[in-house]
């Protein structure tokens, strides 16, 4: 039986790693000393958390360096993760695996502790089984669907690429306490293959009636800026914004002044675009975390510099208040090495304060406050010049629309300052990232753990790939 899960999933995902000496084929042979078997446990307790959702069966490797499942920032490879990630459909990334000459061992897991047949382990339930590795195939890499959502995985990844190393660098297996940072490396990722729905709640997600791969194609999310091949600055580095009540103004009215740092040693430098400020209701905001671009005028100011066209679409929406483009000589660039200063006044009936500008030196990444529900806006009418310098903190960010694809942020040609005409690039479709969505967040430490013990008994000398269905 599948449990669905409930709208606000919640999910826990716990893991440990117990590495042991391979035994050899035959008995009495001696341990080699570049080989071992892991157990591997992988328990659903997501019931502690009060709620009931599932975890997908699955498919373990190891594998050398040549072999990447995924790679953040990067769309899906085609290997078979969207089966996983969209429908819990295991066997093509398992029949990719077995051709694959980068593979030591090979393992689908899909039949729980205790049970007889196949089955998603629900809360409470656990799949464990071994897999051989060796210090030349040392990297184990995981995937497994989470619960009724659209496309995400729990994986395991050293910096944004596919795979957690179960060998030391000198080739020895780890310890059993060097094994324990296994949690560090393992995280809920979105293959960014369809777009996302509420969890638990989406027509488009398993256990639906439409049926599986029926999804619509998840094509440039607005999402923070977390490209680790193309990286950027951190944001707080980078530029300063403040906001306080104007000194001896009226109430309501703010000051607000943006230093753009990038003129300091070690950062790229970037002018900003002319910024566009609204104060609006909550019934407006620019974007969606997580969400594809509206159509509104985002892609014109994260692009191209320009916000003429999204202040026109706010001047049309009801929440809307106020708005002006500024910068330096009126609505210039934001430069290296400078400040500029403006004001806005906003009432009881519009407390917010939406602030957007394009970092210059990138294909669509914006400056922006993203608040604790993934959109665009503070609330600080009201609020005490302490109080808005801590949410200013909190959610200044370097977002991106999703609607270009990046280059190497300063040096891109289809980047505002080298491209030929505004609009040029590749566009941007899904790409694999960590889910970072606050309106539905998954929070991998509330789903399952996974264990790993000495298994001394077990003779697994890799290529040995086990299966309990289709793909062998």
């Amino acid at each position: 039986m599948k449990p669905r899960v409930t709208l606000s999933m919640a999910v826990r995902l716990a893991a440990a790693l117990c590495a042991l000496g391979l035994l050899g084929a035959c008995a009495g042979q001696r341990v080699a000393s570049n080989s071992a078997v892991f157990k591997v446990t992988i328990v659903n307790v997501s019931e502690k958390a009060g709620i009931a959702t599932v975890i997908s069966s699955g498919v373990a490797v190891t594998h050398s360096q040549e072999l990447r499942l995924f790679e953040a920032g990067l769309p899906d490879k085609g290997y078979g993760l969207e089966g996983v990630a969209e429908d819990g459909h295991k066997w093509p990334l398992n029949s990719y695996l077995k051709r694959s000459k980068a593979v030591y061992d090979r393992v689908i897991f899909d039949t729980p502790a205790g049970y007889d047949v196949p089955e998603n382990i629900p809360g409470g339930k656990y799949y464990e089984f071994y897999i051989a590795g060796s210090s030349k195939f040392p990297y184990l890499s995981l995937a497994t669907m989470v619960g009724y959502t659209n496309d995400l995985n729990f994986m395991l990844d050293t910096n944004g690429v596919s795979g957690y190393s179960l060998f030391n660098p000198d080739g020895s297996p780890k310890s059993d306490e060097e094994l324990k940072d296994v949690m560090a490396h393992w995280d809920v990722w979105d293959a960014g293959t369809e777009i996302n729905e509420p969890n638990g709640a989406g027509p488009n997600q398993p256990d639906a009636p439409t049926g599986i791969d029926v999804g619509p194609p998840d094509v440039g999310l607005v999402q923070l800026y977390e490209d680790v091949r193309n990286p950027i600055d951190d944001v707080h580095k980078a530029f300063a914004v403040q906001v306080v009540n104007k000194p001896g103004g009226p109430a309501g009215t703010f000051q607000v002044t943006v230093t753009n740092r990038t003129d300091q040693p070690g950062l790229t430098p970037s002018a900003l675009s002319p910024i566009l400020a609204v104060a609006h209701n909550p019934s407006l905001s620019a974007f969606e975390q997580g969400y594809a671009d509206r159509g509104t005028g985002l892609e014109e100011l994260a692009e191209d510099g320009n916000p003429a066209p999204l202040a026109q679409s706010a001047q049309a929406h009801p929440g809307y208040h106020t708005h002006l483009i500024t910068g330096p000589g009126g609505a210039g660039p934001l430069r290296p090495g400078a400040s500029h200063t403006f004001e806005i006044a906003l009432d009881e009936e519009h407390p917010m304060l939406s602030m957007m500008a394009m970092y210059v030196e990138s294909n669509d990444a914006f400056l922006t406050f993203l608040n604790p529900v993934g959109e665009c806006g503070l609330w600080i009418h009201g609020k005490s010049d302490q109080e808005i310098a801590a949410l200013v903190r909190e959610s200044l960010a370097f977002m991106e629309s999703g609607t270009e694809a990046n280059q190497p942020i300063g040096s891109g040609s289809d980047q505002a300052p080298r491209q030929s005409a505004p609009g040029e690039g590749d566009l941007d479709f899904g790409t694999t990232r960590r889910y970072r969505k606050p309106m539905d967040p998954v929070v991998p430490a509330e789903i399952a753990t996974i264990s790993i013990v000495r298994a001394d008994h077990v003779k697994r000398t890799g290529k040995i790939h086990t299966s309990s269905g289709p793909g062998n």
